[in-house]
């Protein structure tokens, strides 16, 4: 039995009924509806940085971080120099 109570017509617009008229609740649109996300704080996404050199300037590590934080400066291996120096981060 289709429901005329949202508008008028002989559309089944109700929110939780089968759009094929059968009359029972349709359970893919109800967990569809309650799927959805009503807003809020999402999480923060972790962003990609890159560790370059500071004596060549190479680009050679690159490492996923969550922004906010202060700058790493490690000590890292340089394949161009073939020693390890001073690595900084840095956006691209």
């Amino acid at each position: 039995m289709p429901y005329f109570g949202y508008n008028s017509g002989l559309t089944n617009t109700h929110p939780y009924l089968c759009q094929h008229f059968c009359g029972t609740t349709c359970l893919k649109r109800i967990r569809l509806t309650m799927a959805k996300k009503t807003g809020g704080k999402g999480k923060k996404k972790a962003d990609t940085v890159f560790l370059v050199c500071e004596e060549t300037g190479d680009y050679n590590y690159f490492v996923r971080r969550k922004p906010g934080r202060e700058k790493l400066k490690l000590k890292k291996f340089c394949p161009r120099l073939r020693k390890h120096t001073v690595h900084v981060e840095k956006k691209k």
